[in-house]
């Protein structure tokens, strides 16, 4: 596609920024080019010290991938290594924890959701969803 020739490009002419490896891994994924979208997350993480945004972002591939172990260790990593996570670092994890069939983990997930975002409306409902 047009975009990654653009990307391919831009790496070239700056092959330390992160951030259009990121962007080229994204674009292979949306793709649904996993395994090539996994070689270009491994290069932004190798070059980044955002570490939580790769991580966050290799966890979803995974997920694609159906990986569950992966998919539950990148989603865990990138919640750890975050200084500050976000409402949609615990939202991607109560996703995966439901995928793998981690239920209680992924209650907790959407419920610190919650925490941080009372109004949000997809944890509400994967509440009501797996709530016993």
């Amino acid at each position: 596609s047009d975009a990654d020739y653009f990307y391919k490009r831009a790496i070239e002419l700056n092959p330390q920024a992160w951030s259009w490896w990121l962007a080229r891994a994204n674009l292979n994924r949306d793709n649904h080019e996993l395994e090539t979208a996994l070689m270009y997350y491994q290069q932004a993480m190798s070059l980044t010290t955002d570490k939580a945004s790769v991580l966050y972002e290799i966890a979803w591939n995974y997920r694609l991938m159906e990986l569950k172990v992966e998919a539950i260790q990148a989603i865990e990593q990138a919640l750890v290594v975050s200084s500050s996570p976000t409402k949609w670092y615990y939202l991607r994890a109560g996703k995966i924890y439901e995928w793998a069939g981690e239920i209680d983990n992924a209650i907790d997930a959407f419920g610190e959701v919650i925490r941080i975002d009372p109004q949000d409306a997809t944890a509400q409902s994967a509440l009501k969803r797996l709530a016993p």
